[in-house]
């Protein structure tokens, strides 16, 4: 699925995120962080029970706590001008 300019996901997508660049990374922390454009949930290891998808991959940055999932990446990396830096 690609943008559209009423996607809902816009919503949660700032200006603070224009030419930001992410990297592609394994999720580590002690608990959990979503995606900073349809609210995915990132943890480190699947959630037993749960009926929502649990993404253990995605992109991140060194310049704030921010996930950004493959799908909002792949829609959203043009509009916002993200750039993808080597695996750290």
């Amino acid at each position: 699925m690609t943008e559209s300019p009423d996607d809902w996901r816009l919503s949660f997508l700032g200006d603070y995120l224009v030419g930001i660049a992410f990297y592609r990374a394994a999720y580590k922390q002690p608990s959990h962080d979503h995606c900073m454009g349809c609210w995915a949930t990132f943890l480190e290891h699947d959630l037993p029970g749960s009926t929502h998808e649990i993404l253990h991959h995605g992109y991140t940055t060194d310049e704030g706590p921010w996930w950004i999932c493959d799908t909002c990446f792949r829609d959203f990396k043009d509009k916002f001008g993200w750039r993808v830096l080597p695996d750290s």
